[in-house]
């Protein structure tokens, strides 16, 4: 579970209880679930554009953790990625990374209203191969999220001329309909996304406080992997490593 911009921890805290919770309600068993924290206490606007900045850094720690949890295992350890606003983009930027060394189709994707914008999403040489290679790839999104309609691409235009941001497909000019609209908007590019699910009314942080309908989906895509009744386990990472990195990071 990775949480979005401006989350301080014990709201994080707080929705992933409550999504640990929904998935508890679905029945899914043997399934170990970790919980991200990475330091995101800016808002949209100009703070933004340095979080994306600590995302993509955050990512390269990430990364590592992610490939020993699928290939150090004698089975086919099925991972699904659950992410929100901007910790979608701090998911996608992390299997960029391994997209030499992450065997294909054991991870499935669930991103909730990603602040990503569409041209990276769309962009050959970034994530569009990235989520291709996944098993699932489920993209939430609604017309009426008013942080994503009203404020990214304010926060992605001060990225660019701060020069925070700038990676293939974050568009120069703010007109610009890919470089400037959030996948979590628009739910675009379709043709890239297995299953792009329209929320109806959604604003940016219903999600978590409602997360009954995404948690099935979860379990929906693991109970098939599930080879014996484990009570769900629930921890925030543990590595000496992430937590050193995670620190040098946040300064």
């Amino acid at each position: 579970l990775v949480h979005g911009n401006a989350t301080k921890r014990k709201s994080s805290d707080a929705s992933y209880e409550a999504f640990v919770r929904a998935l508890e309600a679905t029945g899914l068993t043997d399934t170990t679930i970790c919980r991200v924290h990475w330091p995101s206490d800016f808002f949209f606007g100009s703070g933004y554009a340095w979080m994306v900045s600590r995302a993509t850094g955050i990512a390269k720690v990430l990364a590592p953790l992610l490939e020993r949890a699928v290939a150090n295992s004698e089975r086919r350890v099925s991972v699904a990625l659950v992410g929100h606003s901007l910790g979608c983009r701090l998911i996608l930027e992390a299997l960029d990374a391994l997209k030499p060394q992450l065997p294909p189709g054991r991870v499935k994707l669930f991103l909730m209203v990603a602040a990503v914008p569409v041209g990276l999403v769309d962009a050959e040489d970034h994530f569009r191969p990235t989520i291709r290679s996944c098993a699932r790839s489920n993209a939430y999104w609604s017309d009426a999220d008013s942080i994503l309609k009203n404020v990214f691409r304010i926060g992605q235009w001060a990225g660019r001329t701060m020069r925070r941001v700038g990676s293939a497909g974050e568009a120069r000019r703010f007109d610009d309909p890919n470089g400037y609209a959030a996948v979590g908007l628009t739910g675009r590019p379709t043709p890239i996304w297995q299953h792009p699910i329209k929320v109806p009314g959604a604003d940016h942080g219903d999600y978590w406080t409602n997360p009954a309908r995404f948690a099935e989906d979860v379990r929906q895509q693991l109970s098939a992997r599930a080879k014996q009744d484990r009570p769900i386990q629930s921890r925030a990472p543990t590595s000496r490593a992430f937590r050193s990195r995670r620190a040098r990071l946040a300064a």
